[in-house]
């Protein structure tokens, strides 16, 4: 089983040439505010690495934007540190 989570914006929109950094560490269209630009980065690992879901955004610049969260919602196993040695 697994889960699926939309969620569309009529904001701004992505502009095209920040499509493949917004997943980056410290990638901000922010510069000055208290936005660090590590909220999309930290979301996706724990989503992909830890949980084996995908995360997929588009975007329409002057339109929003939508992303799509497919996770399953039977948690994998997790061996602690050092386990299995």
């Amino acid at each position: 089983m697994h889960a699926t989570l939309i969620v569309r914006d009529n904001g701004i929109g992505i502009p095209p040439e920040n499509m493949d950094k917004i997943r980056n560490p410290l990638f901000t269209t922010k510069p000055g505010s208290d936005d660090n630009g590590l909220g999309l980065n930290f979301f996706y690992n724990i989503v992909t690495n830890i949980l084996g879901g995908q995360i997929g955004v588009g975007s329409q610049v002057r339109e929003g934007a939508c992303s799509i969260l497919a996770a399953s919602l039977i948690a994998p196993r997790l061996r602690a540190p050092g386990a299995g040695r």
